[in-house]
């Protein structure tokens, strides 16, 4: 069950999560980015729970999608969206099974194992997302759909091992600063 704290760091993440939205560097123009969007995803997982995580993803990509001005409301909006919810979910999930007997931030390999999987995971559902966008609004190319697969799937490693880098102090620090989370 939520409570009003629980709600409101929700809500803070969700802030977060679009506020780094827009801070994505391009590593190639228009098609690769790097952001570090999933880092208050894995922080909501690891905190609350799956449900959170999913909370969190759900109104942090809406925002993203609406408010910014390069992507807009569009018949595949719910694609971009539930990318990230289904990444929230797998990082939940996993924090939930891996954490039954200690939390999972408490255990480092498990840890950035899950989050670099769930990374990966992020990956090939963006690869799918492209493909429906691109069939959808008639841009298909096989090159830029499946052809910076790998690239893509490098690139979001190589963002989750930077966020499981940072997430264990992180996470650490704030059930210091707040032992009721």
């Amino acid at each position: 069950m939520l409570n009003t704290r629980r709600i409101a760091l929700d809500g803070v993440l969700a802030a977060v999560y679009f506020a780094l939205s827009y801070l994505a560097f391009y590593v190639i123009p228009n098609e690769l980015k790097l952001t570090f969007t999933s880092l208050t995803l894995v922080l909501a997982a690891l905190l609350f729970s799956w449900y959170d995580a999913c909370l969190v993803a759900l109104v942090g990509e809406f925002l993203a999608q609406l408010l910014n001005t390069k992507y807009g409301l569009s018949v595949t909006t719910p694609i971009w969206v539930a990318i990230p919810v289904l990444h929230a979910l797998a990082l939940g999930l996993c924090a939930l099974l891996l954490g039954r007997k200690k939390p999972l931030a408490e255990r480092t390999v498990p840890c950035v194992l899950a989050v670099l999987g769930c990374g990966a995971f992020n990956a090939l559902l963006n690869t799918a997302g492209m493909y429906f966008d691109s069939k959808i609004f008639g841009y298909y190319e096989y090159h830029l759909v499946f052809g910076l697969a790998l690239a893509r799937i490098g690139i979001a490693i190589a963002t989750a091992a930077v966020i499981a880098a940072l997430i264990i102090p992180i996470v650490r620090a704030m059930r210091r600063q707040l032992p009721q989370l």
